[in-house]
């Protein structure tokens, strides 16, 4: 089992020998037209409960909640499982995302087809000035 300590939407994060930085999080983005072409981070730290040797790949997805067959990003990559239980800090950086319309969105982590964390964040209009 995977127990998610942190997940949050941030305008920028970094990991070195396990130690996550993390500033200023947030859970909307606003935009001041659409389409948007956001610049942000996510950063997660997961502890790990039990074996993940079964498991061979991660996955993050974000997605509309509208629309939740319309996938605004995936990317995978193989899944070094940790040889033993303990912490996963994991972060990602988008840059020039676009989000074609204000809503409700998910960022989802995956191990293989298991959704692990989830992290709900909302895409505003925001007023210039």
């Amino acid at each position: 089992m995977a127990m998610v300590e942190i997940l949050t939407l941030c305008e920028y994060a970094s990991e070195h020998g396990g130690r996550l930085t993390i500033i200023d999080t947030f859970d909307a983005i606003g935009a001041t037209k659409f389409p948007w072409r956001a610049y942000f981070y996510v950063a997660t730290r997961i502890g790990i409960t039990h074996d993940f040797a079964d498991y061979k790949t991660i996955t993050l997805r974000i997605l509309s909640l509208a629309r939740p067959n319309k996938i605004v990003f995936e990317t995978s990559n193989k899944f070094d499982p940790p040889k033993k239980t303990g912490k996963i800090n994991l972060v990602a950086g988008f840059k020039g995302l676009i989000f074609e319309n204000a809503g409700d969105y998910s960022f989802r982590i995956y191990l293989d087809d298991d959704m692990i964390a989830e992290c709900l964040f909302k895409v505003i209009l925001k007023e210039n000035g």
